[in-house]
């Protein structure tokens, strides 16, 4: 689902109302609908257009809190439907939890140190969502320099798409 906010006021229910288009496409209008909320977070970073902007909209001083980094990847893998396609299930591991030793196993494997994987399956492929560490993407070279995210860390022209395929191989 797309949606666009058009206008934000002062809630009737709610502290604040936004007026979103819901469904629409680049050459379709979609439907109008009245969200009401008293609080909004928004989670995509300190250049965020967002917050800002719909901070200024509301009238309000924007919040910021800067959590720590985290880089996330996927990794998806075709169901070829063997004995051990099937075996497998979804999974979430945290770093504390990892009982199994999924962790320095596939730091041994790939060179990555993970804070967390999650393993979800479907009928076409199997896909993991992971967070490496940056420390370790610098060390295996799939990060080429140290930079902040707004100076061009993921950039393409900051990582190396061999040590990152062969990575995934791994």
């Amino acid at each position: 689902k797309s949606s666009a906010v058009s206008n934000i006021r002062a809630g009737k229910k709610a502290m604040w109302e936004a007026v979103v288009e819901v469904g629409g496409t680049r050459k379709e209008k979609g439907r109008e609908e009245v969200i009401e909320f008293d609080c909004l977070f928004i989670c995509d970073g300190d250049a965020s257009f967002e917050r800002r902007g719909l901070a200024t909209l509301c009238g309000i001083d924007a919040k910021y809190s800067r959590g720590s980094l985290a880089i996330g990847m996927t990794f998806n893998f075709v169901n070829q439907g063997t004995k051990q396609d099937k075996k497998v299930r979804d999974t979430k591991l945290a770093v504390q939890y990892d009982s199994k030793g999924i962790f320095p196993a596939l730091k041994k494997a790939c060179g990555l140190e993970m804070e967390n994987v999650v393993l979800f399956t479907c009928e076409e492929n199997h896909y993991f969502v992971t967070t490496p560490k940056k420390s370790s993407l610098l060390q295996t070279g799939i990060l080429k320099e140290s930079k902040t995210i707004s100076k061009g860390l993921l950039r393409r022209k900051n990582i190396d798409k061999k040590m990152l395929l062969e990575a995934c191989r791994q």
